[in-house]
């Protein structure tokens, strides 16, 4: 069975196995994969200079470990900061000559990146309603509806697939009245059943971004039990997390965890993070777009 594999692990690898060479290519791909390099492979150059290495760099090692067709997934674009983009670009525009399929999702609204490089721009549209009950019925395939909640759900989902999935999870009664009318507020509803410092710890994941290091959750307070993978049991419907990353499932859930954070409490969360990224950095300057 076909398994995606993380870009990043995939690129780690060779860099941390990389000494040096004449262009200090190894150590400006762990600039981006945050891979160790011996002292003496760090790259002095900063800037301009140094970001058109890393694009030239990354693309060179792609070109390596590229022997048979590969797709490139970037989900939830929207999220990407400046120099995550222009790297992004950088590869697709020289992707001429390599079997590469690069594909990426993001919301609507704003100008495409596809279209800035010559790429195809597909608009998703909500789900029909005989699709919208064919996922229904998928996703409640254990403990089936009736038609007539079925019927429901799929009128107020108005085709959001995550509107249904949401709903298709939620203990109800088949009543209008008892449904919530977006998927914000059923996403909050079941964020509220959590135990308050499962709750908590999801609000805090969710300053730090939509994907991030774990070791930062320390920094805004959060118990150190956060290292241990089994302490995230209660939040897999919200998160997935590896030894070293929290991802959110959806940006929503994210969203919506942070909405519920008072602003004073954001500003000094915020203000930890950067104080802990800044400390940690060799560089600071490589993080002034998170900054």
């Amino acid at each position: 069975k076909w398994q995606p594999r993380p870009a990043r692990s995939t690129l780690k690898k060779p860099a941390e196995r990389a000494e040096t060479d004449s262009r200090g290519d190894a150590a400006l791909i762990a600039a981006v994969t945050r891979a160790a390099v011996p002292s003496r492979a760090r790259s002095p150059v900063s800037g301009e200079t140094r970001r058109r290495l890393v694009h030239r760099a990354v693309h060179t090692l792609m070109k390596a470990l590229i022997d048979e067709p590969l797709v490139v997934l970037v989900e939830d674009l929207y999220w990407a900061d400046e120099a995550s983009m222009s790297l992004l670009e950088a590869l697709v525009a020289r992707t001429s000559g390599l079997s590469v399929w690069m594909t990426s999702t993001r919301r609507p609204g704003g100008r495409s990146r596809a279209e800035a490089v010559g790429g195809e721009q597909i608009a998703l549209t909500a789900l029909s309603d005989s699709a919208s009950e064919e996922f229904i019925r998928t996703a409640t395939a254990q403990v089936p509806l009736s038609p007539s909640q079925i019927k429901l759900l799929v009128e107020r989902a108005g085709g959001h697939p995550l509107f249904l999935l949401e709903l298709s999870h939620a203990d109800f009664n088949a009543e209008e009245g008892a449904l919530p009318d977006s998927v914000e507020s059923m996403i909050n509803a079941r964020i509220d059943t959590l135990a308050s410092q499962d709750r908590w710890v999801l609000r805090l994941s969710s300053v730090l971004g939509q994907s991030f290091d774990k070791s930062l959750l320390p920094y805004l307070g959060a118990e150190e039990s956060v290292s241990d993978q089994e302490r995230w049991g209660n939040l897999t419907s919200f998160v997935s997390v590896t030894k070293e990353k929290v991802s959110f499932h959806h940006a929503l859930y994210r969203d919506v965890a942070y909405g519920a954070l008072p602003f004073r409490t954001r500003q000094s969360l915020h203000d930890r993070v950067a104080e802990a990224i800044e400390s940690q950095a060799s560089d600071p300057d490589e993080h002034a777009a998170v900054l």
